[in-house]
């Protein structure tokens, strides 16, 4: 028994066929060019590309580095001809290597997005525009592309994802019987194919001229594309497609239900904008790319006992000092200092929440809508040349290309390269900037008095499931009377999180004006260690400040006059209003107007709902 050189395509014969089946899918049309792959580190996402590629199209795909810059992807100066003739002439890139071909890319999610979207446009194009060191050219390429992430790595933006057509998540198989599998695959060194493909394909190719999708079909794309929140016209196209090419697949010259299944699942699941309603049959959908890997550090993935799941549901609430009820409605009276009775309520029932973020971006007042920043430290990524400066970093490559045009016409010595000071061309470089989330919590007993702070939990850990999971920095502050600090100081690990709010308590009075000083200083601190990242504080109250900081003044009017001063540009507030008064309070609208940022009632973070 020996081990086989090339054991990752073994992997790709246990499992992974709707990944297989997006491949072929994006062969039988032309018109399908780019396939987004997501999973977990080591499910086979990059050895199902190469034996795809290798047994569809003959040849292995083209590798797309992480860091490539534009003169490798797209083509540049080519330095050896414009030396020897004194004319800029073009060398092409990786794309013209993989014309009628593929090119792969890993942890596209991790690359710069500016590089991603014109990477994407050029394939789905089908043309490479180059304007750089005094070549002006355009070329034709037919090629495609497959691009993989890891689902813990930080999320694709909506915007370039909606740029493939077809996406598919690899989830991880918890199956011991697959496992076992997989293990004899690579131990015994099977050289079985990854499937017979080519054959399929060609077959398909010829029947899919032949076939139409009546107008039913077309409106029932339609209606699945409003149901699901898909935005624009490409999610709608690239299902028109990919249900033509499943059901050529198939040998359907009319496409049925399965053909419209599959289609539906493989072009608008990393489109949906908003879960569907109940009476819709696209649970497939809904399932398959319901954001499960970022609701895993909420869920536990082992079922409790069905005895043990009855105890929990009829356990009373944890609470550290009597109270007369079970619930979070408990008879607490904040207006008794010596009174230290406090609640720790569970944590409510998860949902799919709005993007905050996106839609503070959209307020006038917002902040963060860089998220990178010129470098002049000589860190970060090289994106471009400008003409050197004394302290300048030397671009070699640059002042090359732009002296390579001149040299039949300078002195030269044998091979050496002429220079003027005029050639000479220094580095710019760029890097990323993050963010940090921080979820400033009023825990005072006002919201033991409401029963909220179920909800407030629930809508704490729904927020970081649906869209801040991500290389992102999350904080955690909270402020009553007895305390006021950072209970989960700012990191990219969530995991614990949930942990630490089910043990959160709740109780006295509410101290906004100090807390919110505390978090003005805070965010200062912060902003002077991390130049250029960007702050978003949500403030979830429900504004009720009854401690102020100077005896005798009104605390609600303390808060507010602190708030107005502590509007700032180095962080973007957002104000969600924890009160249960469906309609909106009063104290917190006000509060929200004096901070600069938006207002929402916390019942409006359901996306459902929106």
């Amino acid at each position: 028994m020996s081990m086989n050189p090339e054991p990752a395509y073994h992997q790709t014969i246990c499992g992974l066929d709707l990944a297989k089946k997006a491949m072929v899918v994006m062969a039988v049309d032309p018109e399908i060019r780019g396939l987004l792959i997501r999973g977990q580190t080591g499910v086979g996402k990059t050895a199902l590309v190469r034996a795809m590629s290798s047994e569809i199209y003959g040849r292995e795909p083209v590798i797309i580095p992480l860091n490539c810059s534009d003169e490798q992807a797209f083509g540049g100066l080519d330095i050896a001809t414009t030396l020897s003739t004194g004319r800029a002439t073009l060398s092409k890139g990786i794309l013209a290597r993989a014309d009628g071909g593929v090119v792969s890319m890993d942890d596209i999610n991790l690359a710069d997005r500016g590089f991603v979207h014109t990477l994407m446009n050029c394939i789905n194009d089908g043309i490479v525009h180059v304007e750089r060191d005094g070549v002006s050219a355009s070329y034709p390429v037919d090629t495609r592309i497959v691009a993989m992430m890891n689902l813990h790595e930080s999320k694709l933006p909506a915007g370039l994802a909606d740029l493939f057509d077809l996406s598919v998540t690899i989830p991880v198989s918890r199956d011991p019987d697959f496992k076992t599998e997989v293990m004899k695959c690579n131990l015994e060194g099977r050289e079985e194919p990854v499937g017979e493909q080519k054959a399929l394909i060609d077959s398909a190719r010829e029947l899919l001229p032949l076939v139409e999708i009546a107008d039913d079909m077309l409106n029932d794309i339609a209606e699945i594309c409003c149901d699901l929140g898909v935005q624009g016209h490409r999610g709608d196209l690239a299902c028109v497609r990919a249900v033509r090419a499943v059901a050529a697949i198939n040998g359907h010259k009319t496409p049925e239900k399965e053909d419209l299944d599959t289609a539906v699942l493989l072009t608008l699941g990393h489109r949906r904008t908003r879960i569907p309603p109940k009476d819709k049959d696209l649970e497939n959908v809904v399932n398959f790319y319901g954001d499960s890997h970022m609701k895993r550090f909420i869920h536990d993935d082992r079922k409790p006992a069905p005895s043990q799941t009855k105890q929990e549901e009829s356990a009373p609430e944890t609470v550290a000092s009597p109270v007369k009820s079970q619930d979070d409605s408990v008879a607490f009276d904040p207006s008794r200092s010596d009174d230290s009775g406090t609640v720790v309520s569970k944590i409510g029932e998860m949902f799919e929440a709005v993007d905050l973020i996106e839609e503070c971006r959209d307020h006038e007042d917002a902040i963060g809508k860089r998220r990178s920043m010129r470098d002049e430290s000589r860190h970060g990524r090289c994106i471009s040349s400008r003409p050197f400066s004394d302290g300048g970093e030397l671009h070699v490559d640059a002042t090359i290309r732009h002296a390579a045009p001149y040299q039949p016409f300078r002195e030269r010595r044998g091979d050496c390269i002429a220079l003027t000071r005029d050639d000479l061309m220094e580095k710019v470089r760029e890097k990323r900037t993050s963010c940090l989330f921080l979820f400033m919590i009023d825990n005072s007993g006002s919201l033991v008095i409401r029963g909220r702070m179920r909800a407030v939990k629930a809508s704490i850990l729904s927020m970081l499931a649906t869209h801040y999971v991500r290389r992102d920095s999350v904080g955690i502050m909270t402020f009553n009377e007895e305390s006021i600090g950072m209970i989960v100081p700012p990191t990219r690990s969530v995991g614990s999180i949930k942990g630490v709010l089910e043990t959160l308590p709740v109780g006295r009075k509410t101290p906004l004006s100090e807390a919110l000083v505390y978090a003005d200083d805070y965010i200062s601190r912060y902003s002077r260690k991390h130049p250029g990242d960007t702050c978003y504080v949500i403030l979830m109250s429900d504004a009720g400040a009854n401690i102020s900081m100077t005896p005798g003044a009104d605390p609600f009017e303390e808060s507010m006059q602190i708030a107005r001063g502590i509007s700032r540009h180095d962080a973007a507030w957002i104000l969600v209003d924890t009160s249960a008064n469906p309609d909106k309070n009063e104290k917190a609208t006000k509060l929200a107007d004096a901070l600069g940022a938006p207002y929402y009632k916390m019942d409006s973070l359901r996306k459902d709902l929106g």
